[in-house]
């Protein structure tokens, strides 16, 4: 029996460990959207909590932070939101526009 706990702490353990994918937001200045989507998801602590659990979550101005920009990225619609590897050298997914608490959650089924 101890056997079996000690294996299942080490895979639990193992799992935990695992590099999360990242979630990237591009917003820029003077965009609606992207003060909507800013205000009402990663301003708020709760939706930030849950997504934290399963991203490295990074929200970027396109006109502030163009340096911190991954260069193969060229977002045509803002806010974009990209889910990149956890090495940020890959593309999983792109989601160009607004997307509230509730689609974000719905999209990576985390409700």
């Amino acid at each position: 029996m101890k056997k079996i706990i000690l294996v299942s702490l080490f895979i639990l353990s193992m799992l935990e460990a695992k590099e999360k994918m990242v979630l990237l937001n591009i917003q820029m200045h003077g965009c609606h959207w992207c003060a909507k989507m800013q205000r009402e998801v990663f301003d708020n602590p709760k939706v930030m909590a849950k997504l934290k659990k399963r991203f490295k979550v990074i929200v970027l101005n396109r006109d502030e932070d163009i340096g911190k920009i991954p260069p193969f990225l060229h977002p045509r619609f803002y806010p974009t939101t990209y889910i990149l590897t956890p090495d940020m050298k890959k593309v999983d997914d792109e989601l160009p526009g607004y997307m509230s608490a509730k689609e974000l959650f719905y999209y990576f089924d985390m409700e």
